[in-house]
């Protein structure tokens, strides 16, 4: 067994990435809040603009159907004097003995009869094909607030031609330091003869969000409400990446009687290493971190994908949802 001790503990680090990181994080939020509000007056704006139309329609049937009405019973009367006049000629020829004036009569009644026919179907033409031209108005309005101009293919194809240029979206990254501590002890473990020295490492820990899974089913679109929902798998902590070059030594502390510097095995070494490592990956899966990392994806994603979102329709909103039958993991491989 050896008679070097190792211990290590590591702890996150507040520097000028994370700084950056939190105001990035916090002028998203403010970008989606706005987003909102802006979605939200294009709602209220097409609305108005839908119940205009329709109340114009309205008036529009109305007015046509009133005038179609009037021409109809206008048209009727005609008929009705026209009759009349085709019966007594058909009547009068009848008393004359002469063929002639009997056909005459009836070629009269023949032509007043269609005449009439015509008539009334030129009349009633506005009150028969008037629904018809309400109908053809009201599908106009629906067009034009955007029930129909778009649907959740478009906006399904429009996420996913992007998601396609992020196979691993990097959405955070968190440094740490890790103090290290070798202790030699000496003889006896008596503290004159025990040697310790205490080396700071440094590293960073980077989480990702994979987007490689990410289809149509991922997507979810509710045309009523004016909302997309992308699901995304959680977050995963893809790789640690110690720093080397900035490791800080610090002066070996010697017991009264302990002489010379700490002196470490390859084995030793091996200890050393491994356990910078774990202390590092111990701490940067903590569930705080994980639940920072998530907070983050959500925000990298929406930033990424509201613009297609908007270029659909600018009425609706991206909501991140994450798919709980994923998991916050931890993948990372040294680098």
């Amino acid at each position: 067994m050896s008679e070097i001790k190792i211990d290590s503990s590591a702890d996150t680090v507040e520097n000028e990435k994370t700084k950056k990181q939190k105001e990035a994080l916090q002028k998203a939020k403010e970008a989606k809040e706005a987003a909102a509000k802006e979605a939200e007056k294009e709602r209220i704006k097409n609305a108005l603009k839908q119940e205009i139309k329709e109340q114009a329609s309205e008036k529009e049937s109305d007015k046509k159907d009133s005038s179609a009405s009037a021409m109809a019973e206008g048209g009727a009367s005609l008929v009705g004097a026209l009759a009349s006049v085709a019966a007594d000629g058909i009547k009068s020829s009848a008393k004359t003995k002469g063929k002639g004036k009997f056909w005459l009569g009836i070629i009269i009644g023949l032509i007043v009869g269609a005449l009439a026919v015509f008539l009334i179907g030129k009349f009633s033409n506005g009150m028969l094909f008037g629904t018809n031209h309400t109908t053809q108005a009201t599908a106009d309005g629906v067009l034009e607030s955007g029930v129909f101009s778009y649907t959740a293919v478009d906006f399904q194809d429009a996420i996913l031609g992007e998601a396609s240029q992020h196979q691993e979206l990097i959405v955070m990254e968190q440094p740490i330091e890790i103090a290290t501590t070798i202790t030699k002890a000496g003889l006896g473990n008596m503290q004159i003869f025990s040697k310790m020295k205490t080396i700071t490492y440094y590293g960073t820990g980077v989480y990702t969000v994979n987007m490689a899974g990410i289809d149509a089913d991922h997507i979810k679109v509710d045309l009523e409400n004016k909302q997309v929902s992308l699901i995304i798998p959680h977050s995963c902590l893809q790789y640690i990446n110690p720093d080397l070059d900035k490791t800080e030594f610090e002066d070996t502390e010697k017991g009264l009687l302990a002489f010379g510097d700490i002196k470490l095995k390859t084995e030793d070494q091996n200890r050393l290493l491994q356990s910078v490592y774990k202390s590092m990956e111990d701490k940067l899966k903590e569930e705080e971190l994980f639940r920072t990392a998530d907070e983050y994806a959500s925000m990298s994603t929406w930033q990424m994908f509201q613009p297609f979102v908007t270029a659909v329709s600018p009425e609706f909103t991206l909501e991140i949802v994450f798919d709980e039958t994923t998991s916050n993991q931890v993948t990372a491989a040294q680098e």
